[in-house]
Parts: C-alpha cells; sequence; structure tokens
C-alpha cells in the first residue's frame, strides 16, 4: 500500500538530488508544491505518484509526478499545474472548484460544483513557451482558424491548437461548448490574465490585471 511522503521531506529531495543534479523544478514550483502539500490539497505517495484528492474530478490513481524517491520529477508541467491551483486558491477559488487536466485545458476553474469553466488556464514550463503559446493563440484568430485546420499550422504548433478551439468554444470535432471567460498562461515567474471575447469566427484575448480573477463573494 502506498504511503505518503512528507513534505519537509520531500522538499529536501526535490531541491537536491544525491549525485547533485536538481529535480527540474524551480524554487517557485518546488514552494508551490510544498504548499499544495501542507494545505492537503495534493498528496505525493511513495510510489511517485501525485493525487488531488479534495479538488473537483479527481483522478483515479493519480498523477506519474517522480520517481520512488521523488529525487526525478518525470513531468515538470504537472508542478507548474500545482503552482497555477495554488495562485487561483490565493485569488478565492477553493480547491473543489478548481480540476487538474481539464482537456482541452490544463487546469480550470468553475463558477460552482455543477456551473462551468469561468477560468481556462495552459502551464508551460519557461517563460518563453508561454510567450509563444500567446503568439499562437493571436495567429489563430487573425487567421479566423476553425475545426479541420489544424493541418495548416507548423507541426510544433498544432498539439496547442485544440486549446485556441476551447477559447471559441469548439471541440475539434465542431461541436458547440460554453467558452470560458478567462484564460490564463502559466510559468514560473510568468501569471498572464486574458478575458476571452468569442465571435463567429474567431476569438480574441485582451490582456487584464491578475487582479481581476479574485472570485466574487
Amino acid at each position: 500500500m502506498a504511503v505518503d511522503i512528507d513534505p519537509k521531506l520531500l522538499a529536501v529531495r526535490l531541491r537536491s538530488r544525491p549525485d547533485g543534479r536538481k529535480s527540474g523544478l524551480n524554487d517557485e514550483e518546488i514552494d508551490a508544491v510544498i504548499r499544495a502539500l501542507e494545505l492537503g490539497v495534493i498528496t505525493i505517495d511513495d510510489s511517485g505518484r501525485l493525487h488531488n484528492p479534495t479538488m473537483r474530478s479527481p483522478k483515479a490513481g493519480g498523477y506519474e509526478f517522480a520517481d520512488a524517491d521523488g529525487l526525478f520529477v518525470a513531468w515538470a508541467e504537472l508542478a507548474t499545474e500545482v503552482l497555477t491551483v495554488v495562485r487561483l486558491m490565493d485569488h478565492g477559488w477553493p480547491a473543489q472548484l478548481i480540476k487538474m487536466e481539464h482537456t482541452p485545458f490544463d487546469v480550470c476553474a468553475f463558477s460552482d460544483t455543477a456551473g462551468g469553466v469561468v477560468i481556462a488556464t495552459e502551464e508551460k514550463h519557461s517563460p518563453d513557451d508561454a510567450r509563444s503559446l500567446v503568439a499562437l493563440m493571436r495567429r489563430c484568430a487573425r487567421r479566423r482558424l476553425g475545426p479541420g485546420d489544424q493541418a495548416t499550422l507548423e507541426p510544433a504548433d498544432r498539439q496547442d491548437f485544440p486549446k485556441y478551439l476551447g477559447l471559441r468554444g469548439l471541440t475539434p470535432d465542431g461541436l458547440r461548448v460554453p467558452p470560458p471567460e478567462w484564460f490564463v498562461v502559466s510559468a514560473p515567474s510568468v501569471w498572464r490574465t486574458f478575458t476571452v471575447s468569442t465571435h463567429d469566427d474567431h476569438a480574441t484575448l485582451e490582456e487584464t490585471d491578475p487582479g481581476d480573477l479574485l472570485r466574487p463573494e
């Protein structure tokens, strides 16, 4: 039976390995993981799997996060997702209204336990990747791309194209879904927030103050 790793022990393991190599996370991500553990929002067991029991629709069996000793992080962007969860909680969103890996987005905040997505986020492990994602969303809008247009993009951009469709309120198959009100692009030292406006053939992003994400009382 898996046993949860003590947060303080995990912090030591993540910050440096016995062979002197780093875990692959920066201090901001490590601090967020430890804080989420201390808040009880996530647990990490001794097999290295991350669980999110108090969040919306927790994944059965958890996510593969690190090796059994917590020394090597297999999925660095998962730590950035945890950083986003902590940031959303700091803006007043309770854990039970936050969901990780809500396709096509990484982390989403919901209006209530039965409501739709209010905030959709995408996590990147570097500021450069975050800037590239924002630029891609805006290129897709200028080109008025829709379902079926994924092949017209550069191969490196195709993986993120469903996120643009999600901002338009569309699935890759062209089905209508409620679009989010906000889009957040997150990375270590990056927290960019945008309002989402949908139109007949595109979606536009307007950058705004992160303080606007405060959950209404």
